[in-house]
């Protein structure tokens, strides 16, 4: 399922700060077991970087809002030690409480998905997609061609990354 901006913008609104952290880290190309695996370490503030360890390793820049989100817990996701299950049940809750509707259907994959469609529909080059998001299947990779434009193949630093959702969010 894809979420709009705006369906995206109540969630976050309607999200605890556990809840906003992740879903500005979905939205910024980590999977809910990269954002749960999450060390301090790992996000540099002063440099505006997420390094991401997992299978995929990739570095990812931090928004101002995402930066602004972490500030608020000591420079780190506040679920430092939780297992994602908790960030599961944070998605839930947060989408139960934004009254949107099939809010059982709003969850990481479908925020992650919605950023992914987000990049694509920009013309970004899909051989550089998983730069930003990772590692993706040959067939996820051809499924997403089918959200490309005519006028494709941008290079990262031709798009925007920051999606409009995340945009004065604290």
């Amino acid at each position: 399922r894809e979420l709009s901006s705006l369906q995206l913008r109540v969630l976050l609104n309607a999200s605890t700060l556990k809840g906003k952290q992740l879903i500005a880290l979905l939205l910024s190309g980590l999977t809910i077991e990269e954002a749960a695996s999450l060390k301090a370490d790992q996000i540099d503030l002063k440099m505006k970087t997420i390094t991401v360890t997992t299978s995929a390793p990739r570095t990812i820049s931090i928004s101002r809002s995402l930066k602004s989100l972490f500030e608020q817990s000591g420079g780190y996701p506040v679920w430092i030690s939780e297992l994602s299950e908790d960030l599961t049940t944070a998605l839930l809750c947060a989408a139960i409480d934004s009254g949107l509707p099939n809010s059982a259907e709003i969850n990481a994959e479908a925020i992650r998905h919605s950023y992914i469609i987000y990049l694509v529909r920009q013309g970004l080059r899909l051989s550089d997609l998983e730069q930003i998001v990772g590692y993706l299947e040959p067939r996820v990779i051809s499924y997403y061609s089918s959200y490309s434009p005519s006028q494709k193949n941008h290079a990262i630093e031709d798009i925007e990354l920051l999606h409009p959702a995340l945009i004065d969010i604290n």
